[in-house]
């Protein structure tokens, strides 16, 4: 879409939804105002590919500016912008993954980062679970053993890379 497809579409908006519904501000011109919501709302709106998608995002900061508003003026371009975020926030595209999520695969990424694991993935059971399922060695986990074995005494468990879920 291009700009003037996007104002043209903002300013339709505006005229047939909006501004019917709210007043004049007082001591500010009832066009320069719109202008100024037209502007702001549109530089805030994400490029889209169609129309109904552009469309969509105006009617989602519609019910937002208007369970907003408090009061029958127009509100000021602020409000329009944060409807913009709040509407375009929940629009964000949702990215599937190929697989799911795995606790094998997510504790051997945070043992190769060198970052803290639950403290039940260092029983004799779990930890050949562990480098059975993935490639992981026991040299991999031979710091985590260590600092399990302090928690046994009461140490610092966050300092040794240990987290009790």
């Amino acid at each position: 879409m291009t700009f003037e497809q996007r104002m043209s579409a903002v300013k339709d908006w505006l005229k047939e939804d909006i501004l019917p519904r709210f007043g004049a501000p007082p001591n500010i011109d009832k066009a320069r105002a719109a202008q100024d919501v037209a502007e702001a709302v549109n530089a805030n709106i994400p490029s889209t590919q169609t129309m109904d998608q552009f469309k969509s995002h105006l009617e989602k900061i519609e019910r937002r500016v208007i369970q907003n508003a408090k009061s029958r003026i127009l509100p000021v371009p602020k409000d329009f912008i944060d409807a913009c975020r709040e509407a375009t926030k929940s629009a964000a595209p949702v990215t599937k993954t190929e697989s799911k999520l795995c606790p094998y695969e997510i504790t051997e990424r945070r043992v190769r980062a060198g970052e803290a694991i639950g403290s039940t993935w260092l029983s004799e059971l779990s930890i050949a679970d562990l480098i059975s399922k993935t490639s992981l060695t026991m040299k991999d986990l031979e710091p985590y053993i260590a600092a399990h074995k302090h928690t046994i005494n009461g140490e610092n468990n966050e300092q040794n890379g240990i987290h009790r879920w």
